[in-house]
């Protein structure tokens, strides 16, 4: 199998890994439908894209890794990269682990060889949020967009990195972020203003150059079901 992908990837600047089981409840899957998929299938495209000489590997990865929608720990708002990861014994999923464990992978296998890994920690690519089940993070199809397009063309300064990719904005008709924090989440240092988004983009916008829009078009959740 790595044979044909090495084949397949001979002569690309980029690999975008976006193959996977694509939710943590998707139905009928098991933990070990997970690690070999997700986990095992993303190293071997990795070690594919490198073998063949490919600069750049994108890897699709997610906001889970916080456990996202029902959090062990928020640091503080907005959400950094940095923020605690939950493991397994913490009431994480398979899903949001083997993305983090990925990523862990990466963190030690690019800078041995030359091909720089980007993993972007997606929350509702697409999609607009109007729940808190996932703090109201919506990411509209341009920004979604911007953020690979501002992956593939990031300088190699880095070997790997992780950036959370969002909107910056929520829409105020669907939520007042600093009330719904003044309420659930009081406790947490907050540095948000007005309807920030509560996941930090900051890291995305210096590293990368990623210009998110103010406005954007999503998809309809109803039709995708």
């Amino acid at each position: 199998m790595r044979c044909r992908l090495i084949a397949r990837f001979k002569g690309s600047y980029a690999v975008i890994h976006l193959a996977g089981i694509a939710h943590p409840l998707a139905p009928g899957s098991i933990d070990d439908d997970f690690r070999r998929i997700n986990y095992d299938g993303s190293v071997n495209a990795f070690e594919a894209a490198r073998v063949a000489g490919a600069q750049k590997f994108l890897f699709a990865s997610s906001a889970q890794v916080y456990k996202i929608n029902r959090p062990v720990r928020i640091d503080q708002f907005p959400i950094l990269e940095t923020n605690y990861l939950p493991g397994m014994a913490e009431g994480q999923s398979m899903y949001g682990f083997l993305k983090a464990e990925f990523e862990r992978f990466l963190a030690t296998a690019c800078p041995k060889g030359n091909t720089q890994g980007i993993a972007l920690r997606l929350e509702y690519p697409g999609f607009c949020s109007n729940t808190p089940g996932n703090f109201y993070i919506s990411t509209s199809v341009e920004n979604l967009q911007a953020g690979v397009i501002a992956a593939l063309e990031a300088p190699e300064s880095f070997s790997f990195e992780a950036f959370n990719l969002a909107d910056h904005h929520v829409d105020p008709a669907i939520i007042d972020v600093q009330a719904f924090l003044q309420r659930f989440w009081r406790d947490v240092p907050n540095h948000t203003r007005g309807n920030d988004c509560l996941l930090s983009t900051d890291k995305a916008q210096q590293l990368l150059g990623y210009r998110p829009t103010m406005r954007g078009t999503y998809y309809n959740a109803s039709i995708i079901q």
